[in-house]
């Protein structure tokens, strides 16, 4: 027999054990391959469920879970690029077969020698020689192979079960991936749009996405306000297919827009309504000539004291410019207020009897208010003078040429303008 037919039997019987080899790692390795990836696809879609992510949240999800499989499939295949040698084979098989000792590996690396001696040309032969004495099995049994097919089989069962459950969270990551590579597909509807709300009251926002299929699953419209030079996110509520976001009291006008995957909605005003306040009242008296008093002007003041016939001038001062104001007496009768400049106004009284007043503003924006203080105007009369006399201090009797001392004392409340005794 040729030296190359007595060594055909330890090339044939390497090269069984590689196919077979390599059959096992692959099943092995696809077995693992698909367990993790259908674990990973599993993880999220449970995920999903709980979460309920829409917009960038469900495709950065999608796209979490496409790296991590990749990164797996890469780490449990890549080693099996490499078709292993005939000397790595033959470790194997020694490994598997100890008797073997180091002959096999040995004749493996002498083989891949185009000039060999005669020495080493009897390794080889003895090699060959061996191996036909070894039943394939014991190096890589038909069971291991079996049991790898059926580890990969389970594999796969898993990740097609973890597929199938994936398909609607899919479609959902097509469908919001859309959204942001073609907005022109997205039309957002805000009511109320542009509003006018008096300070201190509520507002609500609604958004209404328009163009597609179960928006409150794909996105989720974020509420955007003005703040200085940036603006500022507010997450929105979704409330039966549509989105809404209630402010509980508009303090200050404001602007707003809402986004929505790529789309952005246009800018809104929002203008909180201030009605006009009272900020104080000056009162001006000009009092009656009797009662030689000078004019005076109280600061900050409001009620109203003053002998009836004083002039009695009102300046009031309000909190922002007004169209209109006027003082409204208890019996529902107005004095009009004539504007001094956009914020001060005056008017004119006298005082006659005792009342009460409050004062009406109203803005250029048809805004009305009334001051919750009332203020009093008092009217005191003139009292008569009063007379006392002092001496003589009771009757006595006198003849007619004794001189009779009369003292008398005269008090009124503003001042006399003659004495007599008569």
């Amino acid at each position: 027999m040729s030296e190359q037919g007595q060594e055909e039997p330890l090339w044939t019987f390497l090269a069984k054990v590689r196919r077979r080899w390599v059959a096992l790692a692959v099943l092995r390795g696809s077995a693992r391959v698909f367990g993790s990836v259908g674990a990973i696809v599993l993880a999220a879609v449970i995920v999903d469920h709980f979460w309920l992510p829409t917009g960038l949240s469900l495709i950065g999800l999608a796209l979490t879970v496409a790296v991590a499989a990749i990164g797996q499939a890469l780490l449990v295949l890549w080693p099996l690029r490499k078709t292993p040698s005939s000397r790595q084979i033959a470790r194997f098989i020694e490994e598997q077969v100890p008797e073997f000792e180091d002959r096999l590996a040995s004749a493996a690396e002498l083989g891949s020698r185009i000039v060999r001696s005669a020495v080493q040309s009897i390794v080889i032969t003895d090699a060959s020689n061996q191996v036909q004495t070894v039943q394939l099995d014991r190096v890589v049994s038909s069971t291991q192979i079996r049991q790898a097919i059926g580890l990969s089989v389970a594999g796969l069962i898993v990740l097609v079960t973890a597929l199938g459950l994936a398909l609607a969270p899919a479609q959902r990551v097509v469908d919001a991936a859309s959204l942001y590579a073609f907005p022109g597909t997205v039309r957002i509807s805000v009511s109320p749009g542009d509003a006018r709300v008096m300070a201190g009251e509520p507002l609500k926002v609604r958004v209404q996405v328009e163009g597609v299929t179960d928006a409150p699953r794909l996105i989720h419209p974020v509420l955007q306000v003005e703040s200085g030079d940036e603006w500022q996110d507010i997450e929105m509520r979704a409330d039966d297919g549509s989105f809404q976001y209630e402010f509980i009291s508009v303090s200050e006008s404001f602007r707003y827009r809402v986004i929505a995957a790529s789309a952005r909605s246009d800018e809104y005003n929002v203008m909180a309504l201030m009605v006009p306040h009272l900020d104080r009242i000056d009162v001006e008296y000009d009092y009656p000539i009797f009662t030689r008093l000078k004019r005076r002007i109280e600061i900050d003041g409001g009620d109203v004291y003053a002998p009836v016939g004083t002039a009695v001038t009102l300046t009031v001062y309000a909190d922002k410019p007004i169209e209109e104001g006027a003082v409204v007496l208890s019996d529902g009768s107005l004095i009009p207020l004539a504007l001094r400049d956009d914020t001060t106004l005056t008017g004119s009284f006298e005082v006659s009897v005792d009342d009460a007043y409050r004062v009406t503003l109203s803005d250029n924006q048809g805004l009305s208010n009334l001051s919750d203080g009332q203020y009093f105007i008092r009217a005191i009369n003139d009292l008569p003078p009063v007379v006392r006399i002092l001496r003589p201090d009771g009757d006595r009797s006198v003849t007619p040429l004794e001189e009779v001392t009369i003292e008398a004392r005269a008090d009124d409340d503003y001042g006399l303008e003659r004495f007599e005794i008569v």
